[in-house]
């Protein structure tokens, strides 16, 4: 199901270690599919013996408060037949450009964070054997003259651990300012299309693709008198460097459980939720500064004591 990272390296061009440190916590690290799989099956798990309907390909045009209910007004993605769902409760959880986070906030847009991160997965075996034992039990990084690299290694798509089973898992962050050719070449795909975010692209792995990372956080994650919730990055969308998103996300689901079972509040639900988001995003931007530039700020060395204040590691020329 996962595989431990017990140690973060950086390395020289060579494979020599400039500085190494231990997590805080062991990382546990597995793939979104399996994750995902590993949800569903629960879901529809309970959709067997409750009412739960769970529909894809559908967009959501607007929401709208009502006093004692709310509307979502949708379409099929594939029929473009729209139709209008009446709720008690809407659980927003559509993503970092949340259509429905603009129907109460609608000039809080993510902002560009300066960068693009470039990603694939390879296969255990299409990697030397050198490289296998590299990353055993442990996240690579290495810096580049633009940004850095991080690799490491998760279970199989089927969650195997065993090895020649697992994958190798690669992320590139490059600095690229947004309005350049560069940068607009970067998001165009190869029938001329461009992308706002996401585009796929590359030969050697099988489904590398290239993001430009930004970064946004609402206010609040509670409206309508209640009957609205932000979750996940639809409330606070971090930029990726301490991988904590689905780990904001999890942590708001179990909170939520516990306000529908009358343990706590939405009120304290809700603060429970900004103050973590504003913890994670200070977390997140700290390890991001001391990646690129290898220069620890004090923010992110009062959270790991490994990491000492202004603590400079080399740079590689790419």
């Amino acid at each position: 199901m996962w595989m431990a990272s017990q140690l973060l390296e950086t390395v020289d061009v060579d494979g020599g270690v400039i500085s190494s440190f231990p997590p805080t916590d062991v990382m546990l690290l597995t793939t979104w599919s399996l994750l995902y799989d590993l949800l569903k099956t629960n879901l529809l798990k309970v959709e067997a013996t409750l009412p739960v309907t769970y529909e894809t390909g559908k967009i959501v045009r607007d929401v709208k408060y009502h006093g004692n209910e709310i509307t979502v007004a949708y379409s099929d993605a594939t029929t473009k037949i729209s139709n209008v769902l009446r709720a008690d409760l809407v659980i927003a959880a559509d993503g970092g450009h949340s259509t429905v986070r603009t129907t109460v906030l609608p000039d809080l847009r993510p902002k560009y964070a300066g960068f693009v991160t470039w990603r694939g997965v390879v296969p255990e075996t299409s990697v030397p054997e050198a490289t296998r034992q590299a990353l055993r039990k442990k996240t690579l990084m290495f810096r580049t003259a633009t940004g850095y690299t991080v690799s490491y290694y998760v279970p199989s798509e089927t969650g195997s651990v065993e090895p020649g089973d697992c994958q190798f898992i690669w992320i590139w962050y490059e600095k690229l300012e947004e309005n350049t050719r560069e940068f607009q070449e970067t998001f165009t795909d190869v029938d001329g299309q461009k992308h706002f975010t996401t585009i796929p692209r590359g030969k050697k792995t099988t489904s590398p693709f290239v993001s430009a990372i930004r970064d946004c956080s609402s206010p609040n994650a509670v409206f309508h008198g209640g009957k609205l919730v932000l979750v996940g990055d639809a409330f606070s969308l971090f930029r990726p460097h301490a991988a904590m998103s689905l780990n904001q996300a999890s942590k708001q689901a179990l909170g939520l459980a516990e306000v529908f079972q009358g343990e706590t509040t939405l009120q304290e639900w809700e603060e429970k939720s900004i103050h973590y988001a504003k913890a994670i995003n200070a977390l997140s931007n700290g390890y991001g500064e001391y990646c690129f530039t290898g220069k620890a700020p004090t923010s992110l060395s009062n959270v790991n004591s490994r990491i000492k204040p202004g603590e400079q590691a080399k740079y590689i020329d790419s």
